[in-house]
């Protein structure tokens, strides 16, 4: 049986037409819109996460009059765990704390106040390639020689986003004390790790 070339020139414009109106239907169709606001997805464009294992190197200097009297250094792994390369260090005591008389002169209760070093580290890989920190460090400590009662607690707090470049030290904070003339200096140094 022989198809007339009449039939087979309508087929062919039915094929085409109907493609053309799919066509049409996916251009009209809109895309859902996303639900953050154009800062953030501007923000998630530029930044990705670290998928690399580095090791930070914080170092807290304490100065007094200009004279270097004490330095402490605290290693954080910051390693890629399902797509955030993040590390933790927690470090210090838990110091009690008595609460108020208890009525009809019960025994004293404590509660316990931890003091020490506390970093939080998150690593990012910005758009050219180099590394943005973004680290929270918690230092307190007890006041020696403090009155009876409550124990006095020093503490110096700070959260930071900076750029590092793996292998040079970055300042990450400084800052006076204000009950002396000490002064303290954050800074961090970046090692990539294996690869």
């Amino acid at each position: 049986m022989k198809t007339s070339p009449v039939l087979k020139l309508m087929v062919i414009s039915l094929v085409l037409l109907m493609s053309a109106a799919l066509s049409a239907q996916e251009k009209e169709t809109p895309k859902p819109a996303s639900t953050a606001a154009p800062q953030e997805r501007t923000e998630r464009r530029s930044f990705e996460t670290a998928r690399d294992s580095y090791k930070l190197e914080f170092t807290l200097a304490e100065t007094e009059g200009g004279r270097k009297v004490n330095t402490r250094t605290f290693t954080v792994m910051c390693e890629d765990l399902g797509g955030r390369t993040s590390g933790h260090l927690r470090i210090g005591s838990r110091v009690p704390v008595p609460n108020a008389a208890t009525p009809g002169g019960g025994p004293v209760q404590f509660q316990y106040m931890d003091v020490g070093m506390k970093i939080d580290a998150f690593l990012n890989t910005t758009g050219d390639g180099s590394l943005s920190l973004s680290a929270t460090v918690d230092v307190s400590s007890v006041a020696e020689g403090g009155a009876p009662g409550p124990p006095v607690v020093r503490s110096m707090q700070f959260s930071s986003n900076t750029g590092i470049v793996p292998g040079k030290p970055a300042v990450l904070s400084t800052a006076d004390d204000l009950g002396s003339n000490h002064r303290f200096e954050v800074q961090v140094i970046a090692t990539k790790l294996g690869k």
